[in-house]
């Protein structure tokens, strides 16, 4: 069999198992399907979704599944450096990073430490990015901060951190909802806006937090947003919305779903 995961990369394969009569499956992670997904769910023999909104979109038998995470430990180093400070808050602009993250983000929060003095920040900048230039910011605010490249323990620091500020691609968005952490979420304006309708799905549905349009993102903004989200009641609310969804995803298993599909 096949499996495509969307994007052009999958096309070649795709190509040529359609040809060759191999049994194609899909997987579809974001609320609105990519055109290769769209393009070949007319040939699969089914399409594994991230989200249960999105099956509308597919002819072929689609349906809901789990997707492994990565690996954390209750009590690793860093989670234990996390919960030590409070409020603890991720920055993470997705796996290329985001200038736009890097820019405004530091900035706000510096802002924000003489009525959060206890504050710390665990800032992945992506490994494009400078990481050196952004802890420079963090440290002339003298704000606590951790900057990184790339963090192979991002579940660790979401599981303990108290709010998250992020892109909303598929793969970030779902460890937020794995991790239950309330968000203020800034999608990446290309892409078919798909970053901005996951968004929406994770405000406006499962109301986990808020979303600001990058074009209408100030620091002014995102330091209103932040006091906000920190509020107790806030986010235990937005926390118990969270939860309460992921209760009821699917457990089953793309490897499950495609069984079932033979």
């Amino acid at each position: 069999m096949v499996i495509g995961f969307g994007s052009y990369h999958s096309l070649p394969v795709l190509l040529a198992g359609l040809s060759q009569k191999i049994p194609l499956f899909l997987h579809e992670q974001n609320l609105v399907p990519g055109k290769i997904n769209k393009l070949f769910s007319r040939y699969a023999r089914g399409v594994g979704v991230n989200f249960s909104p999105v099956i509308k979109y597919f002819s072929c038998p689609a349906e809901e599944v789990f997707l492994p995470k990565r690996s954390f430990s209750l009590g690793s180093p860093i989670m234990k450096r996390c919960t030590n400070y409070t409020p603890t808050i991720c920055v993470v602009g997705g796996s290329q990073g985001s200038q736009v993250l890097n820019t405004f983000v530091p900035k706000a929060l510096v802002k924000l430490v003489n009525k959060y003095p206890h504050m710390y920040v665990h800032h992945i900048v992506g490994p494009k990015s400078d990481a050196i230039e952004v802890q420079h910011v963090y440290n002339r605010g003298e704000v606590l901060c951790c900057v990184k490249k790339f963090e192979e323990q991002l579940l660790d620091v979401l599981l303990a951190a108290d709010l998250v500020i992020s892109r909303s691609g598929a793969t970030i968005l779902d460890e937020i909802l794995w991790a239950k952490v309330p968000g203020i979420l800034i999608p990446y304006p290309g892409a078919y806006r798909h970053q901005e309708a996951n968004a929406k799905f994770f405000v406006e549905v499962l109301g986990g937090g808020s979303m600001i349009l990058e074009k209408e993102l100030t620091e002014k903004l995102l330091v209103e947003k932040v006091m906000f989200a920190l509020d107790s009641h806030i986010r235990e609310k937005q926390r118990d919305s969270l939860a309460a969804y992921s209760k009821q995803r699917s457990k089953k298993t793309l490897y499950e779903f495609i069984c079932e599909c033979l």
